[in-house]
């Protein structure tokens, strides 16, 4: 099953939205600016990795001292 185009439209009679949007998807990707680009783009993804598992382990450490010195608080 192959596709079908049902409307073409040559890049200059796209709207300026348009095509902003279609960069943005190839920026956020990293693929816009080749293999530096995707480099950049895995660090951000292992930065934001690391903002979750810090984030995590903060929450647990002050659970488990809140529930170990009894301080418990009734919400």
């Amino acid at each position: 099953t192959g596709s079908t185009v049902v409307r073409w439209e040559p890049y200059t009679d796209i709207s300026t939205g348009q095509r902003w949007r279609g960069w943005a998807r190839f920026a956020h990707t990293g693929e816009l600016g080749g293999l530096a680009g995707q480099v950049v783009a895995g660090l951000a993804s292992a930065g934001a990795t690391l903002l979750v598992y810090t984030g995590f382990s903060l929450a647990i450490r002050r659970l488990t001292r809140r529930i170990s010195t009894g301080r418990a608080r009734a919400a």
